[in-house]
């Protein structure tokens, strides 16, 4: 017992002497790379090796990462990371840049300064929200935040927050922005929506408010062009919602801010529609809808604007013109509708498969090759939740053309991996970017189908509207338009936003919006 006792003992022994052996030869082999390693990159700093020599060198070492130091795998991909920023990647230097981070695992550590510095210039360059998503989420928790970024980081870690659906604490993330920070007028922005989707209507205006003050406009760093974008989807926002608190007028007032250079003109144009309607001004409802219905919109695909139309001329009493506005969608629009839905059920889409139809539409195909209206899918394609990853996917896809025809420091050689990392975050925003145009198309779908049962039942509505009018009464008759005052100016409005141009009904850039339809009620 006592002989089995000791050869066990002796056996364990041995093993461990063995393992300490191999684990001292694998660490003196670890230390002889992150001597290499620390030279490499000290000569570089010295002026010693250039930029290229450094890059051959340090492509070499990464091949022999099982045989580094955490620090040292780190300290290559960070200067990896620099060099291909000065190269013009900025993509690539920032996908290095969070590697190198979270691999030394001490983010706010000094050795991560210019990793840090690299993605904050890029994220002002180029929409790197995939990369710092990533970032943000991994250290939401930090004592202070990352240098260069500084508290403008708290609307980093907000946004990562807002994709996971954690809305209440992205608020909390929001609300730490200062007036003075780079991302102050967006924070305000996503703090109104939120409240607004909560039902906290006050606190939402002051924050929109704050936007537009001549005070928060000139302390942001944001450019001239940002700024004014933020503008424009203040505007919006509270046209919005002051239209679902009833008060139109002023609803109205704030989508005719909305300047025709902007993406949001036509929404703004068509919703000021309902704006203007339900504030008892069906001239000038039927105006807008006029430019909203101007060829400059055609490739727009909306067909809510027809049924609004025939809903005016149904409450004025004027039948016909109702009738003919509702024959237009049936017209224009019922064959798209049933098209949609007749595309979703018969083609089985998957994100893979939604996305060759995405790009077959930016490829000019035709509507009879695709199957479907081009009209549909264009107005799917430039939705907002589109527009963002639109731009990701096109960044992406640009710095890869780059890198294939110009390499890095003028060579070819060592960038099939630079291709790979870069083909394959095409490939997953390519994916994500399907998920969504699939989504938002099944979004038209729904939205559709609503609006075709709206049509079949205002048709109903006509039908017996009519009838009563040659009878001498009115359906409806308490709510119709019996009088229409003939307000042409609306008070506490600009000269600039309601300076109604002549009413000879020609499509001029400059006029759109700018039309009342000078009609009157029928009603009995």
């Amino acid at each position: 017992m006592c002989l089995r006792l000791l050869y066990i003992l002796l056996v364990i022994g041995l093993s461990g002497l063995n393992t300490s052996s191999v684990f001292a030869k694998k660490k003196q082999r670890q230390n002889s790379f992150d001597d290499k390693v620390e030279d490499t990159i000290q000569a570089y700093r010295r002026g010693e090796n250039s930029g290229k020599k450094t890059w051959v060198l340090l492509n070499r070492m990464a091949k022999n990462y099982s045989k580094m130091s955490p620090a040292a795998i780190s300290r290559v991909k960070a200067v990896q990371a620099q060099l291909l920023a000065n190269n013009g990647y900025p993509i690539l230097a920032s996908l290095y840049s969070s590697e190198s981070i979270i691999i030394s695992n001490k983010p706010l550590d000094k050795v991560n300064t210019t990793t840090w510095k690299i993605l904050a210039k890029a994220s002002e360059d180029e929409p790197i929200e995939y990369v710092l998503d990533r970032l943000a989420l991994k250290y939401m928790a930090m004592n202070e935040n990352p240098r260069f970024f500084e508290n403008d980081w708290n609307y980093y870690v907000a946004s990562a927050l807002l994709n996971k659906d954690k809305v209440m604490l992205a608020r909390e993330y929001f609300r730490k922005l200062k007036m003075q920070d780079r991302f102050y007028l967006p924070a305000q922005y996503q703090i109104a929506i939120i409240n607004i989707e909560h039902g906290a209507y006050t606190d939402a205006e002051a924050r929109l408010k704050a936007i537009l003050s001549s005070a928060s406009q000139k302390v942001s760093s944001l450019s001239d062009e940002k700024k004014q974008t933020m503008i424009n989807y203040a505007h919006m926002a509270l046209a919005r919602m002051y239209y679902e608190q009833k008060k139109f007028i002023r609803s109205a007032y704030h989508y005719r801010k909305i300047p025709k250079t902007s993406l949001l003109f036509y929404d703004s144009l068509f919703e000021q529609s309902w704006a203007l309607f339900m504030s008892g001004r069906p001239k000038h409802a039927l105006g807008s809808l006029y430019g909203a219905h101007s060829p400059y919109f055609r490739s727009v695909y909306n067909p809510e604007s027809k049924i609004l139309e025939s809903m005016v001329y149904f409450w004025m009493c004027r039948y016909d013109e109702a009738r003919n506005a509702l024959a237009d969608f049936a017209e224009q629009h019922a064959e798209a509708v049933d098209g949609l839905k007749s595309f979703l059920e018969r083609q089985k889409l998957t994100p893979e498969t939604t996305y060759q139809v995405f790009e077959n539409l930016i490829s000019d195909v035709s509507s009879a090759s695709l199957g479907i209206s081009r009209q549909v899918l264009k107005t799917a394609a430039e939705r907002d939740a589109m527009l963002l990853i639109r731009n990701q996917y096109a960044s992406v896809l640009e710095e890869l053309n780059r890198v294939n025809t110009k390499g890095v420091f003028g060579m070819q050689k060592g960038t099939s991996v630079l291709t790979g990392r870069l083909e394959d975050l095409a490939l997953n925003i390519r994916n994500e970017l399907g998920g969504i145009y699939l989504k938002e198309l099944r979004y038209l779908d729904e939205h559709f189908a609503e609006l075709y049962t709206q049509a079949q039942f205002l048709y109903l509505e006509l039908l017996m509207g009519q009838k009563e009018h040659l009878l001498g009464r009115e359906l409806h008759a308490d709510n119709k338009v019996r009088n229409v005052a003939d307000i042409r100016k609306m008070k506490t409005w600009s000269e600039k936003t309601q300076s109604w141009m002549d009413d000879k009904f020609e499509y001029w850039w400059d006029e759109v919006g700018y039309q009342i339809i000078d009609v009157d009620p029928l009603c009995n």
